[in-house]
């Protein structure tokens, strides 16, 4: 039985892999596609992977860049967990061009600061990041951690922004508290 299909329309419909565009330490891969890659450090992440690193038949996306638009960590966190992962996008099967020898990219803990960050100052409020302190990392130390790092957000936002950072704060603390005890 023939295909309905032509070849050339069954390749159009294939996802494509999205755009990786150049990188540095300042402008460096963030939010869902830094968690859904293996980390340095060991932590788990999300678990979608091929899913956020694929594009449908439209033009293939970039991926999320932090240091421009509504994430913009650097001058509060500096370099603190990016790393040079070329490696990495190599052996999760993703085609990397040859001129681009290295690919920065933000580890878990980096990645949901930079998702925070760009939530409260977005929209005001901290959005889709409930439990991320125990569905994206391992353990109460790297949680516990995060809530700190989180806390330098503070000063970066007006009061109503700072208010729902504190109860995000709070409440993956009270999290982290149930899933780990005490």
């Amino acid at each position: 039985m023939p295909s309905a299909y032509s070849q050339a329309e069954y390749l159009a419909s294939l996802p494509r892999q999205v755009e990786i565009p150049p990188t540095t330490p300042e402008h460096y891969i963030t939010g869902l596609y830094a968690l859904n890659l293996a980390a340095p450090e060991g932590t788990s992440g999300d678990w979608h992977d091929v899913f956020h690193w694929q594009d449908g038949a439209e033009q293939p996306r970039q991926v999320t860049l932090a240091g421009m638009g509504d994430i913009d960590t650097t001058p509060i966190y500096g370099d603190l967990g990016i790393y040079e992962g070329r490696d990495r996008l190599v052996a999760q099967g993703l085609d990397i061009p040859a001129s681009m020898q290295r690919v920065y990219i933000a580890n878990h803990s980096r990645a949901i600061l930079d998702l925070l960050y760009r939530s409260l100052h977005r929209w005001g409020r901290v959005l889709n990041l409930t439990g991320a302190t125990t569905d994206w990392l391992d353990t109460r130390e790297q949680g516990e951690r995060l809530l700190e790092q989180a806390t330098l957000l503070e000063p970066a936002f007006h009061l109503a922004a700072q208010d729902e950072l504190r109860r995000w704060i709070a409440d993956e603390a009270r999290t982290l508290r149930a899933v780990y005890g005490r």
